[in-house]
Parts: structure tokens; sequence; C-alpha cells
């Protein structure tokens, strides 16, 4: 059984990147998305060196890290969450809808500790 595809948007965010070394622990994929360049790469390096195993790449854009993605998670700030959803959507390989679902950023970082 292949694995699943997880993208996460906002990847470069306090939440974003404990979900990411989060869910890097896991058997998935993950396709992880952030304007900032060499944080996003930073972060995956970061990944990379405590789950060496781990299947990661750094994505352009938010619509190419979701066509492929079996879940997307958004990990963005409430006043952007309707224009990346639209991008998303019309990228996506299957038809619905996107649930955002927000946690608390300090929740998250610190499980991910």
């Amino acid at each position: 059984m292949a694995k699943k595809t997880i993208a996460i948007i906002g990847a470069t965010s306090k939440m974003g990147s404990a979900t990411a070394k989060i869910i890097a622990k896991a058997n998935y994929r993950l396709l992880l998305f952030g304007y900032d360049r060499k944080k996003l790469n930073s972060l995956a390096e970061e990944i990379r060196i405590t789950n060496p195993s781990v299947e990661i790449d750094c994505m352009d854009c938010a619509a190419n890290a979701s066509w492929e993605a079996d879940i997307i998670i958004p990990a963005i700030p409430f006043s952007v969450q309707n224009e990346i959803a639209q991008k998303i959507q019309t990228e996506m390989t299957f038809p619905g809808q996107i649930k955002v679902t927000v946690i608390r950023e300090k929740r998250a970082v610190n499980i991910a500790r």
C-alpha cells in the first residue's frame, strides 16, 4: 500500500512546523509549502535529520503542494484562509470541501517538543 501524502500549507508558521515535525514521525509523505523558502528548506532539513527515512518535498506554491495530496492541512492565518482555499480547490483531484480546523499554536508547538 502506498504512503498517504499530506500537504501542509503554511509549514513555516509555528503551528505548521510543529505539525510537520509530528507527522514526519509517522509513515506519510510530506509536501511542505511556505512563503519563506529559506525557512522551509531549514525545516525540511531539520526533519530529515531527526527522521532520516521521511519522504519530504518543499513546494513552490500552495496549489502545487495540494494537487497530489490525500490530506491537506492549512496551518495559515484566518485572514488568508479563503484565498488559499480557493487556490487549492482548483487543483484538487477530487471534489469536496476544504475544512479548516484551527488549533492553538502554543499547544501544537508543545506537542512537537
